[in-house]
């Protein structure tokens, strides 16, 4: 039972032994997201414990060790980069950089006003109840139409709205309007809380949140950032009504104290058991259908076939397994651990290439900046489940946008030097 808890020993370990200096969740962005993999990792014996236990979901050694290694391969570049000091940020042109925010604040205003509706009558209507009428077919969220599209489109954009408002406050690009813009993108981020809630869904809060944190934890790298007063007002109003909402939502389909624990408890434990039946794979079906879709890959393997496969053996197929799990059901055990390694490796090369060059060391393009929090955000969102397997098109959109920065920078394009006082 107690070999549930070796993935915990064996990331903390290697993150105290390996890197230097102590554990701080609040200043460091590796660490942050380390501190939410605790709780999973920690109270996972105690979830295992309240299980009905068969041949199937006992603890296995292997399966735990290679949660382990996997959840070192993520984290190790992430410990390593937040090790190295950074006095300087390199933004783009300023004009350039303005026309991003503003695309971002109106396109977060039009996703809260297509939202906003649907949001309030799902919280009205109830989470189980709206569940069964849109499984019935009588009602559906979204159109499938160009405006719903659009609103979806940007609200996933909220956390790229969260890191710009705080670079401007790091840098006050924009100068008396700074803490304008900041509070602007911060407001219209909370689009994508209400296209979650929209849905009876949870998840929105919970993610904001993370990724609020993550960002100013993240951007006080360069910074010591003093939150405006208007900000914590903002949060605050934000706490009562979207730790409202989570409750109302969370009570209306969990009516039992444990099935609300299991929600961030269970991962550690339904990973093993899905490691020991090895399962058939999706072949990427699963965690990148949209991508496979729109790259017209053939192959595409049915879902009732495979959640069959758990039933037979006891397995739950919807619970969470960290988003290592999710890309497991894709790739199995050789092909996930490559798709850890392979971002993992470049994500390092970057960092190293980066600090190789002492006139440089100190130095964080935009670019760069974006790189490290999309790979951030996988684990951070990726706590429960692979959450981008929902976002593919936001993984190719995010990706071009880093591309053409850097071929904006390439071209000579002028960029914005600050420095940290």
């Amino acid at each position: 039972m107690y070999l549930y808890l070796l993935p915990l020993v064996l990331l903390f370990s290697t993150r105290l032994c390996l890197f230097r200096g102590r554990f701080s969740p609040f200043k460091k962005y590796g660490d942050f997201i380390l501190l939410l993999y605790l709780f999973p990792l920690g109270f996972g014996i105690f979830y295992a414990k309240t299980i009905e236990t068969n041949s199937s979901q006992a603890a296995s050694l292997s399966a735990l060790l290679y949660l382990s290694v996997a959840l070192i391969v993520y984290f190790f570049p992430l410990f390593f980069h937040q090790t190295r000091r950074e006095v300087q940020i390199n933004l783009i042109d300023k004009n350039i950089f303005l026309i991003i925010c503003i695309a971002l604040i109106f396109g977060g205003i039009y996703s809260i006003i297509i939202f906003f509706p649907k949001a309030s009558f799902a919280l009205r209507f109830g989470a189980e109840d709206l569940r069964a009428l849109t499984n019935s077919g009588n009602y559906s969220v979204l159109s499938g139409s160009i405006k719903d599209t659009v609103a979806v489109g940007f609200s996933v954009f909220f956390g790229l709205s969260q890191l710009l408002a705080f670079l401007i406050l790091a840098t006050k690009v924009f100068g008396a309007w700074s803490n304008f813009f900041a509070f602007a993108l911060i407001l219209t981020s909370s689009s994508y809380i209400l296209n979650s809630l929209a849905f009876a869904g949870r998840d929105g809060v919970v993610f904001w949140l993370f990724s609020f944190a993550f960002c100013y934890v993240f951007v006080r790298r360069w910074a010591d950032i003093k939150l405006p007063k208007l900000f914590w007002l903002f949060l605050i109003i934000f706490g009562l009504l979207g730790g409202g909402a989570f409750v109302l939502i969370t009570m209306d389909r969990f009516n039992e104290v444990f099935l609300i624990f299991s929600y961030g408890a269970q991962q550690v434990y339904q990973f093993n058991a899905q490691y020991v039946i090895d399962p058939p794979l999706y072949n990427g079906w699963n965690g990148f259908r949209e991508i496979f879709s729109l790259l017209q890959v053939s192959g595409e393997i049915s879902r009732d076939y495979h959640w069959q496969y758990y039933l037979n053996r006891d397995v739950n197929p919807w619970t969470f397994k960290f988003f290592i799990g999710s890309i497991f059901r894709d790739f199995g055990k050789v092909g996930t651990m490559l798709v850890l390694l392979i971002p993992a490796l470049l994500m390092l090369f970057m960092v190293v290439k980066k600090y190789s060059d002492d006139k440089v060391s100190r130095v964080s393009s935009l670019g760069q900046i974006l790189t490290i929090y999309l790979y951030s955000q996988i684990g951070f969102m990726g706590v429960f489940y692979f959450k981008h397997s929902a976002l593919n098109l936001y993984l190719v959109v995010f990706l071009i946008l880093i591309f053409g920065l850097g071929i904006l920078r390439m071209a000579g394009i002028r960029w914005l030097v600050y420095f940290r006082e």
